[in-house]
């Protein structure tokens, strides 16, 4: 798993077993940030399970798979907030091991994903561009996290 997930941390891939991944699952890690974006509101509106389906298959993640199944299962039950969190961990030990340009790239598509979806879920209401205040709020709150990501790899590079 530690190839798949591009982390070498035993102790990060021993919990991301523990959050249920397998080597033939863990292409879901990055789609989590969509799925708690989607969960946001309390519950996922057919419009963001296709959305999230949608890109999941974009991301090379075939309808006939165990992780298409457990993505699918990721909607329709709701995730703690630890299991959230867990995963963001999991992301960020992710990033630490990408060259600074595979992160920042990384990073922007997390950003602009996530910003595309939330703006796409809200327009089933016929208001184009509109985003509630929870989906706004989680929108700056991943944004903010992948910046003092970066601060905190930064501050690493310059104390070794």
């Amino acid at each position: 798993m530690a190839a798949a997930s591009h982390i070498e941390d035993p102790k990060i891939i021993e919990e991301l077993e523990k959050l249920g991944y397998t080597h033939a699952t863990i292409v879901l890690l990055p789609m989590m940030p969509l799925v708690e974006l989607a969960w946001i509101d309390g519950f996922v509106s057919s419009r963001e399970r296709d959305l999230v389906l949608a890109e999941a298959r974009n991301r090379g993640i075939d309808e006939n798979t165990l992780a298409y199944e457990q993505l699918n299962s990721r909607l329709d039950e709701r995730p703690s907030a630890e299991f959230f969190e867990r995963n963001w961990r999991a992301i960020e030990a992710a990033l630490a091991t990408m060259s600074p340009e595979e992160r920042e790239a990384r990073k922007k598509r997390y950003v602009e994903t996530s910003e595309a979806f939330a703006i796409a879920s809200g327009q089933h209401l016929a208001w184009a561009g509109w985003v509630n205040a929870a989906k706004r709020k989680l929108l700056k709150a991943t944004r903010e996290r992948l910046r003092k990501t970066q601060s905190a790899m930064a501050g690493t590079a310059h104390a070794a």
